[in-house]
This record gives structure tokens, sequence and C-alpha cells, in this order.
């Protein structure tokens, strides 16, 4: 019994480590600036520019090649719901895409329309774009007040 109770014990402990590894990986991550907290770049692209991506997408893929939710879903690996939150500008409205990327989506989506298999790289062409025309920087203006006077990308003031 008291074997058991060892075991038992250095279970516990290493549960309570590996959660407080876990909590403290995620503090570690949340970097500090001026005393307050922002969101990495690629945090950015994650909670906002692929769901914008995935929004653009899902509205072209509807509107001018008439594919049903359902289809839409398939393609972006996304669920049904998804999609009509992004017809619907429920879900990722708060980014809006320069004019100069319209051709880019559109590109996007015959390219996806005529192989499902290339959605990944094209999502993945679209966010480097992104980057390049400044919508990162512009998301993380308005997200990560005063971090941009660190960063080294020299963001455009506002998006053309």
């Amino acid at each position: 019994m008291l074997e058991f109770k060892k075991k038992e014990e250095n279970f516990f402990i290493i549960c309570h480590s590996i959660f407080f590894c876990l909590i403290l990986e995620r503090f570690i991550n949340l970097t500090i600036v001026n005393n307050s907290m922002y969101s990495l770049p690629q945090e950015i692209e994650v909670w906002y520019i692929i769901p914008a991506v995935r929004r653009k997408l899902s509205i072209t893929l509807a509107e001018k090649y008439k594919l049903k939710q359902k289809k839409i879903a398939g393609i972006l690996g996304t669920s049904e719901a998804a999609i009509s939150q992004y017809l619907s500008k429920k879900r990722a409205s708060e980014l809006k895409f320069p004019e100069t990327m319209n051709k880019d989506f559109e590109k996007a989506c015959q390219e996806i329309t005529k192989d499902n298999k290339k959605v990944v790289g094209e999502i993945m062409k679209l966010v480097n774009l992104s980057k390049k025309n400044g919508v990162s920087c512009c998301m993380c203006r308005k997200h990560n007040k005063g971090i941009l006077t660190m960063c080294s990308c020299n963001p455009k003031k506002e998006l053309k």
C-alpha cells in the first residue's frame, strides 16, 4: 500500500508540474513591453488575418462561383456554421483588405475551384500578401497600442 501511495504522489507531482509548465509557457508567450502585454504578429495572423482570408474566400466562392456553404466548408476545412457567419459578416468582419488585393483573391478562388487541394497554399499566399500590403501591421497597430515603435518591419500608416 505504501508503494502505491508513493506512485500516486509522484503521479500527482508530475501532473502539477506539467500543468504549471503549461501555465508558465502561456505567460512567457505574453511578452510585456512598457508594462503592457501585446500579441506577436503571428498571433495577430491567427486571430484576425487567417479568418478574414477565409471570410473573403467564402464570400467570393458563394457569390461568384455559386458554391453552397457545405461545399465551401469542405474546401476551406471549416464548419458550415463558420461559413454562414462569414457570409453574414458575423465573423472576421473587423478586417477589410485593400482593394489592390481583390485580384489576388479572385485568382486564389480560380485555383481553388480548379483543384481544391491547393487551398492551403492559396491561403498561405494571401496571408503573405497581407503582410506585404501592411494588413498585419494595421491590425497590430489596432490591437497593440504603442508596440509598433519597436517593430522593425517599417509599417505603413494606413491601408490603401
